[in-house]
């Protein structure tokens, strides 16, 4: 897959075309949809979706942005219309990733090896998830459905419930019919599988918002 350049379609755009978007013009909004679309569905696959709810959330991405386009603006300094389309589309992926929990994920619990500076890696001023959360989110997409796909589920269960539900390796243990140490092994052996993924998704995010600048 070709890695998204949020300034690649810019030029494609007019501002009379955003401004006829602005005013609920369908012909308008279909030139940004088709210029976009591509991207942004890319995008969600990059983080690990599969291809349903990847098409789900390119379709969220352009709704919010039919709702929410008079907050853009091209005379913001660093701005582009695609760099706030990806920015969109990480929001929609971290709340798909979260409806499918139980709970929210604190990056800090543990995840320790994992850099937390929300001060220099918070998207703009927008309230929302960290980069670091973004990143965790979709690592966490990507490595449950590898854990699926080779049928290692119990493994993936294992951590989950240990590291992330906060279960002692005891109860694990029991509820799983395994031994201590099995749970304790196994699931510190996903954690660190995931810690890994998300550094990379990390440094992937920070590279792709770099290249847009």
């Amino acid at each position: 897959m070709s890695t998204w350049n949020s300034t690649d379609g810019e030029s494609t755009i007019s501002n009379e075309t955003l401004l006829l978007a602005r005013q609920c013009d369908s012909d308008s909004w279909y030139r940004i949809w088709s210029v976009y679309r591509e991207r942004v569905f890319r995008q969600a696959l990059r983080s690990g979706l599969r291809q349903r709810p990847a098409s789900e959330i390119t379709v969220e991405v352009f709704s919010h942005a039919f709702e929410n386009l008079e907050q853009f603006s091209r005379e913001q300094r660093g701005q582009s219309l695609g760099k706030w389309l990806r920015t969109l589309t990480f929001h929609c992926i971290i709340d798909h990733v979260r409806k499918r929990k139980a709970g929210p994920v604190n990056i800090g619990s543990w995840a320790d090896a994992i850099p937390n500076q929300v001060s220099e890696t918070s998207l703009s001023e927008v309230k929302g998830p960290t980069l670091e959360q973004m990143a965790l989110a979709t690592a966490i997409a990507e490595l449950e459905e590898e854990y699926a796909r080779k049928g290692r589920v119990e493994h993936w269960d294992c951590f989950w419930s240990h590291f992330v539900n906060g279960q002692s390796s005891g109860e694990v243990a029991r509820r799983m019919d395994k031994s201590v140490s099995y749970v304790t092994t196994t699931s510190s052996r996903v954690k660190k599988r995931l810690t890994l993924l998300t550094q990379m998704k990390l440094d992937e995010i920070k590279q792709n918002l770099n290249q847009s600048n």
